[in-house]
């Protein structure tokens, strides 16, 4: 047994890890729940909500809001499941490389309100977003384009 199998074995008793998609234990995000996400489109595709509100901007998804990407991102989002950062911004980063950014083109999130922020104690999808932004030179990160405001779905 290699140390790292060893400490992570140690760590599994007093915390144990598991599956985001599917709860199998011992694991962050198994392979079969990123496989099933992979191939849900086979590719990043555009994505329009419905309704679509005028002048919405182009937006692209890695794969659709279902099944173990749902799970994986409430967890990631709700739950502190930050160790799902680094699969999740890769997911981003592909559904952004295959829109073709421009230079200078955004990662706009949707703002995080206040309460939010204090009950998870961090801004989760902004996290996403520069690990996705890291993975195009043409792209920054602008979380402060949108704000929120009460009232408003």
């Amino acid at each position: 047994m290699r140390w790292h199998d060893a400490i992570t074995a140690a760590l599994e008793l007093g915390l144990p890890v598991c599956c985001a998609g599917c709860a199998r234990p011992g694991v962050g995000w198994c392979r079969t729940c990123q496989a099933e996400v992979a191939t849900a489109w086979g590719a990043p595709r555009p994505v329009r909500p419905s309704p679509c509100p005028d002048d919405f901007p182009p937006t692209w998804a890695a794969a659709p809001y279902e099944g173990p990407l749902r799970s994986a991102l409430a967890a990631y989002k709700d739950d502190g499941r930050r160790d799902l950062a680094r699969p999740l911004a890769r997911l981003l980063g592909e559904a952004v490389q295959t829109s073709h950014p421009t230079p200078g083109s955004l990662l706009v999130p949707v703002p995080t309100t206040a309460q939010a922020r204090r009950r998870r104690g961090d801004a989760p999808l902004l996290t996403l977003l520069h690990g996705a932004a890291r993975s195009a030179a043409e792209l920054r990160a602008q979380p402060s384009a949108l704000t929120t405001r009460r009232g408003l779905a």
